[in-house]
């Protein structure tokens, strides 16, 4: 089954108050971040993310050496916590965490919105692949593209 967006616009955004953080992921990496001195809390904040990105996209990522004990912490709560799924927000280049379900539910209710998307008969992504191939192989054949 394929799915166009019909273009209503703003459909693509979650309202902010539909994305929850899950198992208080952030709130522990700051309370541990609280003994840390000031100078070195945004390099344990980056490497933090780093780990998280790289899990969500990832779940067999083998981080570098882990150093300190912060990131052991969230290493291992997200190990233990299968249900906490880490993507990229819609706006922004920030990191969420949000429970699975949670996230499902809400792309399911999304899509179901016939304003904003409808079910298309077939798969176009053939037709449009065989477009771009032909277009792209005029452009090099008129010498527009190299």
């Amino acid at each position: 089954m394929a799915v166009e967006k019909t273009g209503k616009p703003g459909s693509e955004q979650l309202p902010q108050k539909s994305i929850t953080v899950c198992g208080g992921l952030p709130e522990k990496l700051e309370h541990f971040l609280f003994n840390v001195p000031v100078s070195q809390r945004d390099r344990i904040r980056a490497k933090a993310t780093y780990l998280i990105t790289n899990f969500s996209h990832n779940p067999f990522f083998k981080s570098p050496s882990i150093s300190t004990p912060i990131e052991k912490e969230v290493n291992l709560f997200l190990k233990q916590n299968p249900n906490i799924l880490i993507t990229r927000a819609d706006k922004g280049n920030t990191t969420v965490a949000i429970d699975r379900d949670s996230y499902h539910y809400k792309s399911l209710e999304l899509l179901s919105d016939p304003t904003t998307y409808k079910v298309l008969p077939k798969d176009p992504t053939l037709k449009i692949e065989r477009k771009n191939n032909f277009l792209n192989n005029k452009l090099k054949a008129t010498g527009h593209l190299t």
